[in-house]
């Protein structure tokens, strides 16, 4: 059996307080490391990362927040090895306009790296359809 690979997912979170009518969205750009087999695995792992890492509790000032995954970002896979699986490397917390900003300046997720034998047949199109296809529903 192969050794497995190191991949880097991007991850996207809404912050919500339920208890705030017509309070403005929140979001949590996070990064984390994924041990796996291949670009399908690790698409798969970061989803079920992605829905265990929600959770709801009650912030410093008493209001309720629910923690909701939405989707992988971007999904890449690492030339060198980190320090252990679902490490977070990165995350910030976005409003609406910053959530539009990365979305514009983030290219179409790639699921396969550069030097894969499947980056060659891989379309724009394919990618967008890949991209939604690991959404959480």
């Amino acid at each position: 059996m192969m050794q497995p690979d190191w991949f880097a997912a991007r991850l996207l979170f809404e912050l919500r307080r339920p208890d705030e009518k017509g309070a403005p969205r929140r979001f949590e750009d996070r990064i984390v490391l994924i041990e796996a087999q291949d670009e399908e695995r690790a698409a798969i792992a970061a989803v079920t990362l992605g829905g265990e890492s929600g959770s709801d509790y009650v912030s410093e000032d008493g209001g309720r927040v629910v923690v909701e995954f939405l989707e992988i970002l971007d999904l890449v896979r690492l030339a060198e090895p980190p320090v252990q699986h679902a490490t977070p490397m990165y995350w910030q917390y976005l409003d609406e306009q910053d959530l539009a900003a990365v979305r514009r300046s983030l290219s179409p997720a790639k699921f396969f790296d550069e030097g894969s034998p499947n980056a060659a047949r891989e379309t724009e199109n394919s990618r967008r359809a890949s991209r939604a296809r690991y959404r959480r529903r």
